[in-house]
């Protein structure tokens, strides 16, 4: 039996049909708040020009994954409830694993106060090293009203039959003031100094994250309206 001989020019060939390694591109993720810690459970999802291709969640260390993807731009949404959407774009190179780490704030909250007539209603040593734990997150507790609202109809607005809503954009301190920081939509100025005055004496619980106070952003709507005859 003739031994098989392999000439210099079947080289080619044999890297040709050689069985070639498949690396596959994907993208790994962790979602903290803003206090730094792990949220579980938040929804991810996987866009390509704004069309969602696929989506999954976090596991209970905050992480996320999407493998065996095609290189090129990616866009990953992150939806958690009481938390503001976070959206980036992520590209994706060839061979390569592309990081995300998504950091979710509080979404803006909301309160409404109605007025009829000057009545209100609110809405209310050597010892063994611990495995490393991270801190789970993703709590959001929303700033309760301390201080009902007591805004005042101007009466000769009600004789105008002026009404509708003053919506105003504030910030509620650590210390439970409120600081209005834009109007977004108002009937009267008369109105809205009224608007303006009751946010002055408003007091809320702040809002806590994981616990601990801190600011948020909240939409007031004081809504004017006159008793129906």
């Amino acid at each position: 039996m003739r031994a098989c001989q392999i000439k210099w020019w079947m080289l080619p060939l044999i890297g040709l049909f050689a069985v070639q390694p498949i690396v596959a591109q994907s993208i790994e993720g962790t979602a903290f708040d803003v206090s730094g810690a792990i949220v579980p459970g938040a929804r991810v999802m996987l866009m390509v020009d704004y069309v969602k291709k696929t989506e999954t969640v976090t596991d209970e260390r905050g992480g996320f994954s999407f493998r065996g993807l095609e290189p090129g731009m990616y866009y990953v949404q992150i939806k958690q409830p009481m938390f503001s959407l976070s959206q980036q774009h992520v590209i994706v190179k060839g061979g390569e694993t592309a990081r995300v780490y998504a950091i979710l704030t509080p979404g803006r909250m909301s309160d409404e106060v109605g007025v009829t007539g000057g009545a209100s209603s609110a809405v209310p040593g050597s010892r063994k090293a611990k495995p490393y734990a991270p801190q789970v997150g993703g709590k959001v507790e929303p700033p309760q009203p301390l201080k009902p609202p007591r805004p005042r109809y101007p009466e000769k607005l009600a004789q105008a039959a002026i009404q509708g809503p003053v919506i105003l954009y504030a910030r509620i301190r650590l210390d439970g003031t409120v600081d209005v920081l834009a109007v977004l939509a108002s009937p009267d100025s008369e109105l809205e100094a009224e608007a303006r005055r009751t946010a002055a004496e408003m007091r809320y619980e702040p809002m806590k994250l994981n616990g601990r106070s801190i600011e948020c952003e909240i939409e007031l709507v004081f809504d004017f309206q006159l008793p129906q005859k």
